[in-house]
């Protein structure tokens, strides 16, 4: 929006319209659509494998973490959630 002054001082406010610009991220989305549209693929939801991959439970409190999960993390969890069990108790199929 401008203002803009006429001869008589009397001002009027002049808009102009900025067309929706193409960005980089605008233009990458049509592309993955255009590239599925051709593939004739549906996108493929990673909430399943997700869901499958949680296979290391507590066995306390019954928390799933990831199968790839570090053995630091897991008794970073022991010392937090159950202080007074211990590693074995809470993952027995991670026995030190």
């Amino acid at each position: 929006n401008t203002d803009i002054s006429s001869g008589s001082g009397v001002f009027c406010r002049v808009s102009y319209s900025e067309g929706m610009g193409r960005t980089n991220a605008n233009r990458a989305q049509q592309k993955r659509e255009r590239n599925a549209k051709e593939a004739g693929a549906v996108p493929a939801s990673q909430l399943k494998a997700n869901q499958q991959a949680l296979n290391v439970v507590c066995s306390i409190c019954k928390q799933p973490f990831v199968c790839t999960v570090q053995d630091s993390e897991l008794q970073r969890h022991v010392d937090g959630k159950h202080p007074t069990s211990s590693f074995n108790a809470c993952f027995p199929m991670k026995a030190k």
